[in-house]
C-alpha cells in the first residue's frame, strides 16, 4: 500500500504534547532537553503534514485551537499505547536476543546449553505478556 503522507513520529507527538504540558516552548524545551527550535519545527511538520494549526500564538503564550486539543488528546491515547506495547514487547524481545546470543557467540565455549535453558525459561516467563498477549487483546 503506498503512502501519500509521511508519517508523523512519536518525537513529534512528544514535542505536541509537552508544550501543552509544559504552558509553553520555552518551558518544554526544558522540560524535554530540547532546543526550542526543534520542538517548533516539530510541532510545524505536524501542522503541515495534517494541513492544519495546532497552536494559536496569543502575546507570548501558545493557546490550543480546537483542532489542537484533539490532536493532544489522540497523541497522549498514542504515546500511552506506545509506552504499553512497549512495555510488553521489549522484554520478550530482550530475552530472545539474548538467547540468540546464547546459541551463538557462547556455544563455542559450550556454555551454550546452560545459557539456553536459562533463557528458555526466562522466555517462557515473559510469554504471557509477549505478542500472543497483545494478539489477545486486539
Amino acid at each position: 500500500m503506498a503512502r501519500n503522507t509521511p508519517l508523523i513520529s512519536l518525537e513529534q507527538w512528544r514535542a505536541l504534547v509537552g508544550v501543552v504540558e509544559a504552558g509553553g516552548y520555552a518551558q518544554a524545551a526544558e522540560a524535554l532537553h530540547k532546543s526550542q527550535s526543534a520542538l517548533t519545527y516539530a510541532i510545524q511538520k505536524i501542522e503541515t503534514q495534517l494541513d492544519v494549526r495546532a497552536f494559536e500564538i496569543q502575546g507570548r503564550k501558545a493557546v490550543l485551537t480546537t483542532t489542537g486539543q484533539m490532536l493532544y488528546r489522540r497523541a497522549l491515547a498514542l504515546l500511552a499505547e506506545a509506552a504499553e506495547l512497549t512495555r510488553h514487547v521489549s522484554p520478550l524481545f530482550a530475552a530472545q536476543i539474548i538467547s540468540t546470543l546464547a546459541q551463538t557467540k557462547y556455544a563455542q565455549f559450550g556454555a551454550a546449553p546452560a545459557l539456553v535453558q536459562h533463557y528458555q525459561d526466562a522466555l517462557k516467563l515473559l510469554e504471557p505478556a509477549g505478542p500472543a498477549h497483545i494478539r489477545a487483546e486486539m
